[in-house]
């Protein structure tokens, strides 16, 4: 058996920045879709984690004054060194798995993340699911409907 690191957000940071360059700049919303195939997470912390990590960068924690701050490195896929990035891209919805079948079990349910720097913001009808927006420099959880209840899906499903 092989060993290594599991690192979700790099493989979710590779998959935006692969899907991103196939439309290029819209002029509507544009919202990439990624679902995690390798089975990486393992419930809501580590999906939170790896979205947060995908588009922010690497967390990493920085000293200044002798005090510990947690922050981000300068290396997501919307959050690069230069500043913002990949602003044409309004949101990114992680599926934490393949299995559709499992829609109404509260660890399979995705995220939804909003660009803060998105030159379309995605309309506020889009941002019924849980999701992680900006609110006053803040990257901050929402809750929200089940993946199942907006698609319509049959409970039991």
């Amino acid at each position: 058996m092989r060993g290594g690191l599991i690192t979700p957000h790099k493989d979710v940071r590779d998959a935006l920045d692969d899907k991103s360059d196939q439309y290029g700049a819209l002029n509507v919303p544009y919202l990439i879709v990624v679902a995690d195939a390798k089975d990486q997470l393992f419930g809501k912390d580590s999906i939170n984690s790896a979205i947060t990590e995908a588009v922010f960068g690497d967390e990493i924690v920085k000293v200044q004054g002798g005090k510990a701050q947690s922050t981000h490195a300068k290396n997501g896929f919307w959050h690069g060194a230069s500043g913002p990035r990949n602003r044409y891209v309004s949101a990114v919805l992680l599926l934490p798995g393949t299995d559709l079948w499992k829609l109404r079990e509260e660890r399979r349910q995705p995220i939804l993340a909003i660009n803060p720097w998105a030159e379309r913001p995605l309309p506020d009808a889009l941002k019924v699911l849980r999701r992680f927006e900006a609110d006053n420099d803040l990257w901050v959880l929402r809750d929200g409907k089940m993946l199942a209840d907006v698609l319509g899906v049959p409970n039991p499903w």
